[in-house]
């Protein structure tokens, strides 16, 4: 992969905004044809733009503007033309659009990453596979130099990563994926961990069957035993028989997360489990699984079993492999393809045109430690494809726009008070978002749709999801 900050070759942009729909034009080297459907590489969907209204060619440093027999005529500074020459600070108008040409004098206003109008409408594939470059992946029944199996697969929309550590990683699990060995993985909160389960159920023999997943933190401790292992008939009055999620799991894998904060006294009980194979729902006779675990924790490991939170013998049976997911921070080399990744699952989410990443914008990126990891990162590219304007480039100005304040220190009087909802979470921003442009659009969906820059399909489809 090229360096994504070197210079891309665009140097130029239009500007404005129609209908209270911002707008930000890049043009690339070569022809950058103008129209209000596909294929044209600029979509302008507005009444009064033809479907193939003009063409803008960039040769060095002149560029040029072919009229392609428009309805509503190309005008550059007030007057029609059929082709003309651009001069910094003219204004051109495609029927009722009218934009403001400039030159990108800054090389942070070029365009660093570029998401294709494939990438926009498609997204990432559902699954990816990457070859690990450790020596240890060739299986001893395998003599060829790349055998079939020596390919992770990872889960829909997940963006694999390149840096040594991130590859050393893959093939770690890769080694282990088609055996039943027990795999806790151990890392900071937002790494990626739970993707990297995924990786390992669909790499394994056991792809076809569920892969359940268990929260071990988010469950009150009374609770979690039934969770875990079910409730049998007439335990209690009132109390509705269930499978637990072991049962569910039967065949295939169970993700317990944040394994740390399982209580102590649950402990054994998962240890025998583990050891037996068997599961004894409360009120019910043993009943035998067949489950391969992965358990995760982001807590340093030695210190959770020397603190005693982790007994000693359950880690053993845990530990089959341990593998330790690094900070995004110690990967900026991935930072560059992350990005790209979300981006276009983000346009392809929502339907909107994103022409791609500045450099200056990659830069601040770059730049970033990261404390909230992959995560982090994945919230704020999600923000940044909603604000950014339609057919425009997220650039260093949206990103300081749509930062949320900065967490408060920890008070030295009492217990830290919860950031605002609104700086945290993201549904609730878009859901606002959302709502004000119905309001401004006076409840007309297509207007609504037209204000926020995507399709009215995927406003009435992000409405669904938000139960707007």
């Amino acid at each position: 992969m090229d360096d994504p900050r070197s210079d891309s070759g665009t140097s130029f942009r239009l500007l404005g905004h129609l209908d209270g729909v911002e707008l930000a034009l890049d043009l690339a080297e070569g022809s950058n044809a103008v129209g209000s459907h596909a294929p044209a590489r600029h979509v302008l969907p507005f009444v009064g733009v033809s479907r193939r209204h003009a063409v803008l060619i960039v040769e060095g440093d002149r560029v040029t503007v072919i009229d392609q027999g428009s309805k509503n005529g190309t005008f550059l500074n007030g007057n029609k033309v059929r082709r003309a020459e651009l001069s910094p600070g003219d204004r051109l108008a495609f029927g009722p659009l009218e934009l403001r040409f400039r030159r990108l004098d800054d090389a942070a206003d070029r365009i660093a990453i570029e998401i294709t109008p494939a990438e926009r409408l498609q997204g990432p594939r559902e699954t990816i596979t990457v070859e690990a470059s450790s020596a240890f992946l060739q299986p001893p029944d395998r003599p060829s130099s790349k055998p079939a199996d020596a390919c992770l697969t990872f889960p829909e929309g997940h963006v694999p990563g390149t840096a040594p550590e991130m590859r050393e990683i893959y093939a770690q699990i890769q080694a282990v994926a088609r055996w039943d060995v027990s795999v806790l993985l151990a890392g900071e909160t937002g790494v990626g961990k739970e993707p990297l389960a995924e990786a390992i159920h669909l790499s394994s023999s056991r792809a076809g069957m569920p892969l359940v997943a268990i929260n071990c933190a988010a469950i009150p401790a009374e609770l979690l035993e039934a969770e875990m292992f079910g409730i049998g008939a007439r335990v209690a009055t009132g109390v509705a028989p269930r499978r637990g999620r072991f049962q569910e799991a039967h065949g295939g894998t169970l993700f317990l997360d944040e394994i740390g904060e399982m209580p102590l006294e649950l402990q054994p009980k998962l240890l025998r489990v583990l050891q037996e194979r068997l599961v004894r729902p409360l009120g019910e006779a043993p009943v035998p699984v067949d489950v391969r675990i992965v358990a995760a924790t982001n807590v340093d490991v030695p210190a959770l079993v020397d603190s005693g939170r982790l007994r000693r013998d359950l880690y053993f049976r845990l530990a089959g492999l341990l593998v330790r997911v690094p900070p995004l921070r110690r990967r900026a080399e991935d930072i560059p393809l992350l990005v790209k990744g979300m981006v276009s699952r983000f346009a392809a989410e929502m339907g909107k045109p994103v022409r791609g990443v500045t450099e200056g914008a990659l830069r601040v990126l770059l730049d970033e430690p990261w404390p909230g990891n992959v995560r982090e990162l994945e919230n704020v590219l999600r923000r940044a494809v909603i604000f950014c304007p339609s057919g425009g480039a997220i650039d260093r100005p949206l990103l300081d726009r749509i930062q949320p304040p900065p967490a408060p220190p920890p008070s030295a009087t009492g217990p830290e008070e919860p950031a605002p909802a609104s700086s945290l979470n993201l549904e609730t921003l878009e859901r606002n978002a959302i709502r004000e442009a119905l309001a401004r659009a006076n409840g007309n969906q297509v207007q609504a749709a037209k204000l926020l820059g995507i399709s009215r399909h995927s406003l009435r489809r992000r409405l669904q999801h938000l139960g707007g």
